[in-house]
């Protein structure tokens, strides 16, 4: 299946959304001082494929909600207290 990204530029800042839909979501903002992951919907190897680079050090990661297709890239398990923030 074909993928796509798309990058959005500003002057200090560019957004990415690596993967949209139900087998993974992710949305990488980078930005002069922090890089932001907005959920991990696909494992590391898939993300930096699409970025076609390295996943720079990402300084906060939001899991905006618990459902599989924003989490199963991450190594937390669902269970986890974690996942939840608590």
């Amino acid at each position: 299946m074909a993928h796509y990204t798309i990058q959005w530029h500003f002057t200090n800042m560019r957004i990415t959304i690596l993967a949209s839909g139900s087998k993974g979501n992710s949305t990488l903002i980078e930005t002069n001082t922090k890089n932001i992951l907005i959920d991990v919907g696909l494992p590391l190897s898939n993300l930096e494929k699409r970025l076609e680079r390295s996943m720079p050090k990402i300084d906060i990661l939001i899991i905006t909600h618990t459902h599989i297709d924003h989490i199963k890239g991450t190594e937390i398990p669902p269970n986890d207290r974690r996942r939840r923030g608590t």
